[in-house]
């Protein structure tokens, strides 16, 4: 059974109505802080829930700042003949003082545009930690994957011990952090878990998007398969189709961790005693952080890590026994804590 959000990519879709190659006055208001948002042309709902959780981002920042900011929302034509190339017209057809990108596998494409735009802040949200870079005008925006993981193991583990999963698209990921940390999160509660990683797709050995109705298929396949193998709960990559997992989980009576996700992208009423959390990054903290150093001309070319000691990894609760939800969750604070103070480490 298919059942598609109708919620996935309208929030971004009614912001970025008609503005494919630009948007919005050429002009930038000389008294609001100009920003240009980038999306890509994206081809599935993985994407679009990325974009969304972005754009709300970007919604937060404008109500810290009424008045203050003028944004333009921007998809990048999947037929543009070079991303960077596409970008630098933007910037000629209006000057922005920030550009925010969401590309998170090539930060280099941003950071061609900014060696030739000094005077222009850019912003790169979750780039692979192997592609950052060193200029004075790009902040990467880095969150914790290894602590993202290792909240996900944990919650998995203290909730269905025995059997877990995590299921992902490609074997080799560019960012084997939340692997590292799911393993770290069920070695630290050791209570016999075991963790198998699952590709849904055993064939590939890098990052390839499949079109959005063959990786609903595939996803949903492999979930019904792990689960009938034992397994009790799914820790799920936010590149695999996680609606394909959660309906999965409610047709076997298992239970699903999502990841990257807000709640209310995948799941509903009928489903949420199947989905146990969504273990997120907080785009909202960080992108309202970076535009508040820009507005304070506090703006530079950084790395900046959001992890939880700084609250830019969190979880979402979503079980639909609240009494059981919170007793996870104090249980799940007590391997954080140690985490923070150095009695657990992760490897």
């Amino acid at each position: 059974m298919k059942v598609y959000k109708l919620i996935t990519g309208l929030l971004l879709v009614a912001l970025s109505i008609g503005l494919l190659a630009g948007c919005g006055s050429n002009t930038a208001d000389s008294k609001k802080l100009s920003i240009a948002v980038l999306y890509d042309a994206s081809i599935n709902r993985q994407q679009e829930q990325y974009f969304d959780a972005i754009a709300n981002a970007i919604i937060s920042a404008e109500k810290t700042y009424p008045g203050k900011l003028e944004i333009d929302h921007i998809r990048i034509p999947i037929n543009a003949d070079s991303r960077a190339g596409f970008i630098e017209s933007q910037l000629a057809i209006k000057k922005y003082a920030m550009v925010i990108d969401t590309d998170i596998n090539y930060a280099s494409n941003i950071e061609k545009v900014a060696e030739k735009n000094s005077d222009v802040s850019f912003v790169v949200v979750d780039p692979s930690a192997t592609k950052i870079g060193t200029l004075a005008n790009v902040a990467y925006l880095v969150f914790n994957d290894k602590q993202q993981g290792f909240i996900a193991g944990v919650m998995a583990a203290l909730k269905s011990p025995g059997k877990i999963a995590h299921l992902d698209l490609c074997k080799n990921d560019i960012n084997p952090g939340f692997d590292i940390g799911i393993s770290a999160g069920i070695k630290a509660v050791n209570n016999g878990s075991t963790i198998e990683a699952i590709m849904v797709a055993p064939e590939m050995t890098e990052r390839k998007d499949l079109p959005g109705t063959d990786l609903y298929d595939r996803t949903l396949a492999t979930a019904n398969t792990v689960y009938k193998s034992g397994v009790g709960i799914i820790i799920s990559d936010w590149e695999v189709d996680q609606l394909a997992v959660l309906t999965a989980a409610r047709e076997n009576k298992k239970l699903m961790i999502a990841s990257d996700i807000a709640l209310t992208q995948i799941s509903s009423g009928a489903s949420r005693e199947y989905l146990v959390e969504s273990i997120v990054k907080n785009y909202e903290l960080a992108i309202t952080d970076i535009i508040t150093k820009k507005l304070d001309g506090k703006f530079k070319g950084e790395k900046i890590m959001y992890n939880i000691d700084n609250n830019g990894i969190n979880y979402e609760p979503a079980a639909a026994d609240q009494t059981a939800t919170q007793a996870l969750i104090n249980e799940t604070k007590i391997y954080i804590d140690k985490l923070k103070s150095g009695a657990i480490k992760i490897d």
